[in-house]
């Protein structure tokens, strides 16, 4: 598998949140290839998962605990509700190895987060 981990030094909201991560694709990352290929040997997509961590509160709660949430490979957006943060903020995103052999090219994609007060 190939795996990139991203982290800020600092995030967070001085109010209650919704902290959301969206990827671009639902399919994962894509290779716009337009050459043709048999979809039974190859493939353009390659499906990926984020996992989020930080320290958060609960809504309503003033103590900081763990919060983690994950936008699974067959996600396109996932969320966690929250009172006022802010802590170190990492996102580990994971590529599993694709079933199929992969046609040549870039493969790309998005990663969106955002905080959104409640």
């Amino acid at each position: 598998p190939a795996t990139a981990q991203i982290q800020t030094n600092v995030a967070g909201c001085n109010t209650r949140n919704l902290v959301r991560v969206t990827k671009g694709n639902p399919d994962g990352m894509s290779n716009p290839s337009t050459s043709g290929y048999d979809p039974a040997q190859f493939t353009n997509k390659l499906p990926y998962s984020v996992a989020v961590a930080f320290n958060g509160s609960a809504p309503n709660s003033a103590a900081a605990q763990a919060g983690s949430f994950n936008v699974d490979a067959s996600e396109q957006t996932d969320s966690q509700l929250h009172g006022a943060w802010k802590s170190v903020f990492t996102m580990n995103v994971n590529v599993p190895p694709p079933s199929l052999s992969l046609l040549a090219g870039t493969y790309t994609d998005t990663v969106n987060v955002t905080l959104t007060v409640q």
